[in-house]
């Protein structure tokens, strides 16, 4: 009886899949830090896949909500964490041009830094394309929230208080009730702009 040899793991793989591996915080190894380190080292392999770049995109976006929640140091300041998701992304699209999952996060991103013009562009891109309904939804999501803000009703002072009582509950390892009190944040708050700020603020 034969089988069937499995072709070998390549280094860009590898790296690509552990940065994956770590950056999903559901995983008891989970580490945002490494996860980044794994996909800088998976762009050096292989620099024209557009998949690596939007994965790291990713990480750096995240990092604001994972430092409040989870307490990771990513190694760079919260606040360039955007503009470092951002030439992430667009190396993505350079290279894949129809890639709606990058651009979803690139309007993200734009709504973090309140650039609300160039977020529903990337989220009409997302609508324009031949895509999964998953992500035709959330870019429908997405920019009615940046036309709304995050609240019909925003108060910024109690989203604060959340923000400060996830970061009480992330020093004491209670992590999914810092998850709670991050929701509840992001359901008073004004808008993304106001929220990436206080993030990087009390996520330090």
């Amino acid at each position: 009886m034969k089988f069937f040899k499995r072709q070998p793991v390549t280094e860009v793989e590898m790296h690509y899949r552990e940065g994956l591996r770590y950056r999903n915080r559901k995983k008891k190894e989970f580490d945002l830090k490494l996860s980044i380190w794994h996909f800088k080292q998976a762009i050096k392999y292989q620099r024209d896949n557009p998949a690596i770049h939007c994965q790291l995109g990713r990480a750096y976006v995240a990092a604001p909500l994972l430092a409040v929640t989870r307490g990771v140091s990513a190694g760079f300041k919260l606040s360039e964490s955007v503009e470092l998701a951002i030439a992430e992304l667009k190396e993505a699209l350079r290279l894949k041009p129809n890639y709606a999952e990058a651009f979803l996060v690139l309007g993200e991103a734009y709504m973090y830094l309140g650039e609300k013009e160039k977020a529903l562009q990337a989220f009409e891109a997302v609508l324009d394309l031949d895509c999964s309904r998953r992500l035709h939804v959330h870019a429908e999501v997405e920019s009615d929230q940046v036309e709304e803000g995050i609240s019909k009703e925003p108060q910024p002072e109690e989203a604060r208080e959340h923000l400060e009582r996830a970061v009480a509950y992330r020093d004491q390892g209670k992590y999914r009730l810092a998850e709670r009190q991050l929701n509840k944040a992001i359901k008073l708050a004004p808008d993304w702009a106001w929220l990436y700020q206080n993030l990087c603020e009390v996520g330090r």
